[in-house]
């Protein structure tokens, strides 16, 4: 008898590829064991393409079922899902659309993924205790090296072109298309979710994104913010950023612990 680790994996083996390792394993006297094997595979690689299309819903909209598809069973096929969970999977989606040959054409759907995987892990974190006004006031006071990072339901998305409009008008019932202009402006997106499990994107300031990059790299907030204000034209929108920010939770302060990339 083969022990369940060997099985295990070569039934994962044989759904990620056109291989049927595992029928060695398996007891050949039941009828059509091939056949069965088939449609169990077959049947696994239908749910991770349904999993990449409930994830990356504008992406597939933007270049229609039949190539997703194919992209899906190509990157399935490339990156096998770890463990159980689902929604743990299509992490590096966006990169593998940056490099797939059928893709060339359009620049920004990595783009476009990146921002879709973001929005979607932020909906399912569970975010820490948050640092509050009153606690970061006090932290300084005592400790003018105080470091925060982004808090768990928060993160930072830096991307090429606008795809964040566009993705704005897939969220309409009737959109007009007609005055959207695909442009090429690097830039950063907020996104977080609230304290009602709503989620947001923010367009940010070059201040603002700078400022996030800063505490997530490990510097202390008072370092971050002083490079912020330093490249900041407008520091009423830093000011403003770092508001809305703090009301919705967006911090934690570390003690000794490792920023959350």
């Amino acid at each position: 008898m083969p022990s369940l680790a060997k099985l295990q994996k070569a039934l994962l083996h044989d759904i990620y590829t056109d291989s049927f390792e595992s029928l060695t394993y398996l007891d050949e006297r039941i009828p059509d064991i091939k056949g069965r094997l088939n449609i169990y595979k077959n049947n696994t690689r239908l749910n991770l393409v349904d999993t990449l299309k409930n994830i990356y819903p504008v992406t597939l909209q933007l270049v229609g079922d039949e190539f997703f598809k194919t992209m899906a069973r190509h990157y399935i096929k490339q990156v096998p899902m770890e463990g159980g969970n689902r929604n743990a999977y299509g992490a590096g989606f966006s990169a593998f659309i940056s490099s797939f040959k059928g893709a060339d054409s359009l620049p920004y759907l990595s783009d476009m993924a990146k921002l879709e995987y973001a929005y979607f892990k932020m909906g399912l974190a569970e975010g820490r205790e948050p640092l509050t006004h009153e606690g970061l006031q006090a932290a300084l006071e005592q400790d003018g090296d105080v470091k925060i990072a982004l808090n768990k339901h928060v993160c930072l998305v830096k991307i090429d072109f606008n795809v964040n409009d566009l993705w704005v008008l897939h969220q309409l019932d009737s959109a007009d298309y007609s005055s959207f202009e695909l442009s090429l402006n690097p830039f950063s997106i907020l996104i977080l979710r609230d304290a009602s499990y709503m989620t947001w994107m923010k367009a940010l300031d070059t201040g603002t994104a700078e400022f996030l990059e800063h505490i997530q790299s490990g510097k202390s907030f008072a370092e971050s913010m002083q490079f912020a204000m330093e490249n900041q034209s407008n520091l009423e929108n830093l000011q403003i950023d770092f508001g809305y920010l703090m009301n919705h939770q967006s911090f934690i302060q570390l003690n000794g612990e490792k920023t959350n990339d």
